[in-house]
This record gives C-alpha cells, sequence and structure tokens, in this order.
C-alpha cells in the first residue's frame, strides 16, 4: 500500500475544496436566476414594470426626434433614459439581493445549530473519562497520532449498530460520534476500529468539517427557499396575485416560456445537487487517503474498505459516499486527489454563462453607466473565472502526473482528451461549450442577449465561439508550459501557484472585457477599410496597400486602448520566467527568445527605412507629395506609416511563431517576452530612426521641412504605438500558432535538453548581464502601461473607440 503523503498545498489543491467553490457560484448564478422570476410574479410588478418602460421607451424616442445628429444631446438622452428606467430595474435586483441573504441567513443558521440537532436526533451520550476512562485514553491516544493538538469530545450513539462515526461540531468544538457497533469493534476487531476513528479524525485533521455542514445547508437553504418557491410558482402562476384561480393551461404547459424555465430550474437544480454530492465525495477520499498514511501500510483500513459494496446503481455512483472500490484506489494511490476532471470545467462554464446573460442589464443600465462600459465591467470577472478555472485545471493535472509518477499516470484509465498533453485543446472545448450552454439557459437571452445590434446571425455567433476557443487553447498550452516547468524540478514554490492565477485572471479579465462587449452577440471580423490615398494617386496596388496597412478590425480598439492589456502582456512572461530557469534548459530558452526578440525588433526598423527608399522607386513624384488641403484622400506619409507599422506587426507574428515552433522547454513563456521586445524595439526605432530618415529624403526631395518633422513625439504616441503593434502582432500570429500546435510534426521538436555544467556554474555577474535585457523590457513596458492610462480612460468611460 502508498504511504506517499497526499499532495496539498503548494502541489496544488484538492478537488474537495475546488468543488466546494464550484457549488457556491453555482448556487449564486441559479438563485438569481430562480429569484429574477419570482420577483416577477409578484402582485402588480408585471404591469408596472411594463407601462414604465413603455414611458421611458417613448420619452426617449421623442428625444431623438428633436436631437438630430447632436452627439453630446444623444449621449445625455442615453444617460436619462438609463435614469428613467434605474427604479424598476434596482427593484428587481433588491428583490433578488433579499433573497439572497435570506438564503445565506437560512444556511448561518442551520450550520451554527447543527451540533445541537445531531446530538438530539441520535440521542447521543458523551464519553468522558468519568464513565470510561479506558475507552477514552485510548481514543485520546488515537487523536494524537492523527497529528491534533486538542483531541475532540467524544460521543456514543447507542442506537446505531454500525460500524461507522461522524464528525462535527463549530470551530474550538468538535465531535466525533462512535456508533454501538463500532465500539463494541474495539474488542472483536481492533485493527478496523482503528482504522475507522483514524478515517473520522482524518477529517478533522484535514479540516473539511465545516466545509461539509456548509455544503449541506447550502443545499437544503437552496431548495427550500430558491428552488420550491420557483416550482410553486411554475404550477400556480396566480398564487400571489389570486390564490382561488388555477386552470392547468396557466401551469408549466400552458406557455413556452414558462416551460423553458422549467428546464432552466431543473437543470441548473441537477447541476447543484451534483457538485453537493462532489463535494461529500471529495471529502471522504481525502480522509481515506489520509487515514491511510496515518494507519500504516499494515493496517485494517485496507481490509475495511475492500468489504465495502461496489456501487450497483447510477444513483449510488453519483450519491454523498464514494464506492468501495474508488475508495480502496483513493488509498492506494493518494494522487488521484489531484487528478481533473471536465466534469469542474462544466461546473465552472454552466453557471458563468448563466450569470453571464442575465447580469447583462445590471452591468448597463443598472448601474447607469454606459452598456458597453458595463459589459466591459462584466466581462473582468467573467473572463477571469473563466480563465482561472481553466489554468487551475491545467495546472492539477500537471501536479496530478509530477506525484504519481509516469507509471502509475500512464496506467489510470482516461477519457479520450483528458490527459494533460491534450488538456490544452479539450479544456478549451469543454469550458467554452458548457459556458455557451449557460448562456442558451438564460431566461433573458431570447429578450436580447448581448451584443451589437444586427451582429446575431449564425456566422458571427459561431465566429464569436471559434475566437473564444482559440483564446481559451492559447491560454491553456501557457498554462501547460507553465505548470511543466514548475514540476520539473521537484515541487513549486508557494508564490508559484497564487501568482499563475492572478496572471491568468488579469488576462482572461482582459478578454473577456472586450470579447463580451460582442460575444454572444456575435463578433464581427469584417476589417474596418484602412486609409484610402489622395484621389486619383498612384497605382492600383497603391490603394489595395494603403488599405490593408491602415485597416483593422474594429474589436482590437478596445484591446489597444485597455488599462489592462500591456500589463497582462508583461507579466505573462516575467512571473514565470523564474520558474521557468529551474527547468533544464530554460535559461538558454530565454536567451534565444532575448537574441530573436532584438533581431525582429531590429528588422522592423530595418524595413521601415527602407520603405520610403523603396516607395521613391516604386510611386510616382506626385503621389509621395503631400496633397493639397482641399483634395480628398489620405497625404503618403500617412499611408507610409501605417504600412511600416503594419509590417511591424507581421515580424511580431512571425517571431512569435518562430519562437513557438523553435526548440526548447517553456516556448509559450518566451515567446510574449520575444513579442513584447519586437514591439518595443518597433516602436522605438519608429520614432528615433525611421521618421528621421523619412523626414530627410522628404527634405532632400522637397527641399523644405514638412510638419511632422518639426516636433518631437510624446510619451503616449509611443505607448499606443506599441500597445498597436504588439495586439495586432498577436492577433495576427493566433493562426499560426494553432497550426503548430495541431501538426504532429511541429509538436515533435519540442525536446528537453538536458543542463550543461556550464549553465549550472554560471557566475551570478554573468546571470545578471543576461538578465539586462529582460528586466530593461520589462521597465520600459511598465513605464509605456503608465503611459497608456489616460487613452484608456478616455476611451472605455467616453466611448471614443477609434
Amino acid at each position: 500500500m502508498s504511504t506517499a503523503a497526499v499532495p496539498v498545498g503548494p502541489v496544488g489543491p484538492t478537488a474537495f475544496g475546488i468543488r466546494f467553490v464550484l457549488l457556491i457560484g453555482a448556487v449564486l448564478a441559479t438563485s438569481l436566476v430562480l429569484l429574477f422570476t419570482i420577483e416577477a410574479h409578484l402582485p402588480g410588478r408585471a404591469q408596472s414594470a411594463l407601462e414604465q418602460v413603455a414611458g421611458c421607451a417613448s420619452a426617449f424616442e421623442a428625444g431623438q426626434s428633436a436631437a438630430g445628429d447632436d452627439p453630446v444631446r444623444r449621449r445625455d438622452l442615453a444617460a436619462e433614459q438609463r435614469a428613467c428606467l434605474r427604479p424598476v430595474l434596482t427593484a428587481q435586483l433588491a428583490f433578488a439581493g433579499a433573497g439572497l441573504g435570506l438564503l445565506a441567513g437560512v444556511v448561518a443558521l442551520g450550520y451554527l445549530t447543527h451540533p445541537r440537532w445531531l446530538v438530539r436526533r441520535g440521542r447521543l451520550r458523551r464519553l468522558s473519562a468519568t464513565t470510561s476512562p479506558r475507552t477514552v485514553t485510548d481514543l485520546d491516544e488515537l487523536a494524537g497520532v492523527a497529528g491534533l493538538v486538542r483531541p475532540p469530545e467524544w460521543w456514543l450513539a447507542p442506537r446505531r449498530r454500525t460500524t461507522s462515526g461522524q464528525v462535527f461540531g463549530l470551530p474550538g468544538r468538535r465531535y466525533v460520534r462512535l456508533d454501538a457497533g463500532l465500539l463494541l469493534s474495539r474488542v472483536t476487531d481492533p485493527p478496523a476500529f482503528r482504522a475507522v476513528v483514524l478515517h473520522e479524525l482524518a477529517h478533522l485533521r484535514n479540516g473539511d468539517v465545516d466545509l461539509t455542514y456548509l455544503t449541506i445547508w447550502v443545499w437544503r437553504a437552496f431548495v427550500a427557499v430558491v428552488a420550491a418557491p420557483t416550482l410553486v410558482l411554475l404550477v400556480h402562476p396566480l398564487l400571489l396575485v389570486d390564490a382561488t384561480r388555477w386552470s392547468w393551461r396557466s401551469t408549466i404547459l400552458g406557455g413556452g416560456s414558462r416551460t423553458a424555465l422549467l428546464v432552466v430550474l431543473l437543470t441548473l437544480t441537477c447541476l447543484v445537487y451534483a457538485l453537493r454530492n462532489a463535494v461529500l465525495r471529495g471529502r471522504e477520499l481525502h480522509a481515506d487517503a489520509v487515514a491511510a498514511r496515518l494507519d500504516g501500510p499494515t493496517g485494517g483500513l485496507v481490509r475495511v474498505l475492500a468489504s465495502l459494496p461496489p456501487a450497483r446503481r447510477l444513483v449510488d455512483r453519483w450519491g454523498t459516499h464514494p464506492s468501495g472500490p474508488d475508495r480502496w484506489h483513493a488509498v492506494r494511490n493518494p494522487a488521484v486527489l489531484l487528478r481533473t476532471r471536465h466534469a469542474e470545467l462544466v461546473a465552472v462554464g454552466l453557471p458563468v454563462g448563466v450569470l453571464t446573460t442575465n447580469l447583462n442589464l445590471l452591468f448597463g443600465l443598472r448601474l447607469g453607466v454606459d452598456p458597453i462600459l458595463g459589459l466591459g465591467l462584466l466581462g473582468l470577472p467573467v473572463g477571469a473565472v473563466l480563465a482561472v478555472g481553466l489554468t487551475l485545471t491545467v495546472w492539477r493535472s500537471a501536479a496530478h502526473a509530477s506525484v504519481a509518477g509516469p507509471d502509475v499516470a500512464s496506467g489510470v484509465r482516461r477519457w479520450p482528451g483528458t490527459g494533460q498533453a491534450s488538456l490544452w485543446w479539450s479544456g478549451p472545448l469543454v469550458l467554452v461549450g458548457s459556458f455557451l450552454a449557460g448562456a442558451l439557459l438564460s431566461v433573458q437571452l431570447r429578450d436580447g442577449g448581448i451584443g451589437p445590434p444586427g451582429s446575431a446571425g449564425p456566422a458571427h455567433r459561431l465566429a464569436s465561439m471559434l475566437v473564444l476557443v482559440a483564446g481559451g487553447m492559447l491560454l491553456a498550452a501557457w498554462a501547460t508550459a507553465v505548470s511543466r516547468a514548475a514540476y520539473a524540478a521537484g515541487p513549486p514554490p508557494r508564490w508559484a501557484l497564487p501568482a499563475i492565477l492572478a496572471v491568468a485572471a488579469l488576462v482572461g479579465g482582459s478578454a473577456g472585457t472586450v470579447w463580451l462587449t460582442y460575444g454572444l452577440g456575435g463578433i464581427d471580423l469584417r476589417p474596418i477599410p484602412g486609409v484610402a490615398p489622395a484621389t486619383g494617386a498612384g497605382p492600383t496596388w497603391y490603394a489595395y496597400l494603403a488599405a490593408i496597412g491602415g485597416g483593422s478590425l474594429d474589436q482590437l480598439h478596445r484591446l489597444v486602448y485597455h488599462p489592462f492589456v500591456l500589463p497582462a502582456a508583461i507579466l505573462v512572461w516575467l512571473v514565470p520566467l523564474p520558474l521557468l530557469t529551474r527547468r533544464a534548459g530554460g535559461r538558454p530558452a530565454i536567451r534565444r527568445a532575448v537574441t530573436v526578440g532584438l533581431g525582429g525588433g531590429a528588422l522592423a526598423t530595418v524595413v521601415g527605412v527602407l520603405l520610403p527608399l523603396a516607395a521613391r522607386l516604386a510611386l510616382p513624384t506626385e503621389v509621395r507629395r503631400t496633397p493639397p488641403t482641399d483634395q480628398a484622400g489620405a497625404p503618403f506619409a500617412q499611408v507610409l506609416d501605417g504600412v511600416t507599422l503594419m509590417a511591424a506587426v507581421l515580424v511580431v507574428a512571425v517571431v512569435t511563431t518562430v519562437v513557438v515552433a523553435g526548440r526548447g522547454p517553456g516556448r509559450p513563456i518566451v515567446a510574449p517576452l520575444a513579442a513584447m521586445i519586437v514591439a518595443v524595439v518597433a516602436a522605438g526605432g519608429f520614432y528615433t530612426v525611421v521618421t528621421p530618415v523619412q523626414c530627410g529624403i522628404d527634405v532632400w526631395a522637397a527641399g523644405t521641412l514638412p510638419a511632422y518633422c518639426s516636433s518631437l513625439p510624446t510619451a503616449a504616441p509611443l505607448a499606443r504605438t506599441t500597445g498597436w503593434v504588439l495586439v495586432q502582432g498577436f492577433v495576427l500570429a493566433v493562426p499560426f500558432l494553432l497550426t503548430v500546435a495541431l501538426l504532429p510534426g511541429l509538436r515533435a521538436r519540442s525536446a528537453r535538453p538536458e543542463a550543461n555544467a556550464a549553465e549550472r556554474d554560471e557566475p551570478r555577474w554573468a546571470r545578471a548581464v543576461r538578465a539586462l535585457p529582460v528586466a530593461v523590457t520589462a521597465l520600459v513596458a511598465a513605464w509605456l502601461s503608465w503611459q497608456l492610462l489616460p487613452a484608456a480612460y478616455e476611451t472605455w468611460l467616453w466611448n471614443t473607440f477609434g
């Protein structure tokens, strides 16, 4: 029997605590949806709400007709409409808040009173040193074996003939119930008695008593406060209006909306029930693993677990206690506590999807802010939760492989796509699918959903889903590289997991802010046309080149001018670098990324210098001259700047792809580092080298000093240029990165070089010199992030997008 320590702490959290958090999230999401429904059935609520909404809509339409094309007046009208609707909408939110408060009160009351209730229901009698001195002494000794500083109080259930026990109690005063049959086995079967008592004491050692009874009462309060009243209202919708009026036509089957709501109720209630049972099963497996380690390889726990019957029905397998074979396997291989399951990703995505579509009005009209800004605020927690759930799943998969070892991990029976090597693509698919399924369960999706008007077609929704899946795959690939680097040289440091999850939350929140403003309504991937050359100037290919150089996706403006994007682009490589240096070949990988990044930035600068020289050979003189003010179209200098920046964007995409497709460990970690170096060097070279060279060529050709040569750029344009090049380069690299990841031939190049003596014995001054470009890049990028904040403020708060 394995006696390895149960992996907890820095190795990775067990499924018990994670599932409890998922349970709370599912209960909150489900309760909000159902409380909104209950509030709509209050007497007179629906009619007054409809009248208020109609009045606000009439006033808004009349104001729009009078405002015409005045943008300031239209903005004021939108604010007046939100203020008009706020009393109606906040009433629903206040009712939901009161319902959640009642739910929390019932949970707290049940938890605080459960010890007294269990003692009275079981008619328990306390075992004391006066009445049973020998028994209490032996039990206290077992508490010391379990590592408890203070032994619990021992209680006997004289009416129970089974050989089991139960732990309960509040912090500072814990109890252990011993059945009469278990106390009898102290004489008839001492090893079995010791094993069962150690199992109960393991619950105290693990600290899962409070979470256990909170889980039980969360479920009971949810059924009593939320689920049951909603079901009653679905059966009798007029109960709160006129209880005597009822007919089968007004029940669940009397309308499609009520039938859909019943489906939502059953689906989410089943999810909450499944999570509740998963929490209770997880704590049993954890206690078995700890008790087996305490009992030793010759103890009686394995024999006791082997005598338990297997699950013969599906209900038994998904009940509150695991089957005998599952518990026996947890004792033989404690690393099973870290094994990842796609069901946990479903438990993350489904409630988040439900909450997202039901809270879009809350973060827009109900907060009294611009709807786009409101959706952006909602996207911060939505994206952060999804990203943290996916990253934690990948991390735990690496922890399981590290603790279990290759022999045990390879012998575990898995479904296709659940191994660590394939979790980077299967995990995002499951997470995104469950998120969209939760969005479809929303009762408000049919009332408008989320997204810009006219962009909710099937093609746009498909594009939105593919963008979300692609982003999830890139995040999962990054998390896989980080977790492997963390476990390559033994257990990771304690700061690693919280820091990595914080970075994932920042990345996910930034992306979620932008995605949600378009997401569920559909993303329009048609690019915005770029600048047009002066009328009739230049050949046809020049017009196409100008349009490509100045065009972009509308959604990219929200990323470029996002206050968190550049900090996230820094931390995504800066935080994992200490973990990567612990892995064999990590430092050479960092040096290669720095070298490639510097070379890419120099290449982008050289291309920017050569473009005006090439333009002199390819374009006539009248095209390259600045057109008069009355001539339609963009001047040549603006077109040249756009093409120069587009060349830098292309270099960022190529460098990112080359680094990911190369050799060595941690390539998804160092690829953003290389891209950041390219963007910083290219933006700096654009203002310090390319622009002066272009000005010199224009002065030499025209004999006059152009206007854009007479002033030096400030920090704000440099920050915007860096963000623009970096964001567009990342987006352009996405299809190339996915191609590299999906092709087996390119994936096979990821060999793991061994650390050589020179790398291990490298002096500190040499390490400091090699780390200098990384430190300079981080400092410059942080300074640029600070300089970009005013533009981000103006963009998001005043809705001045591109």
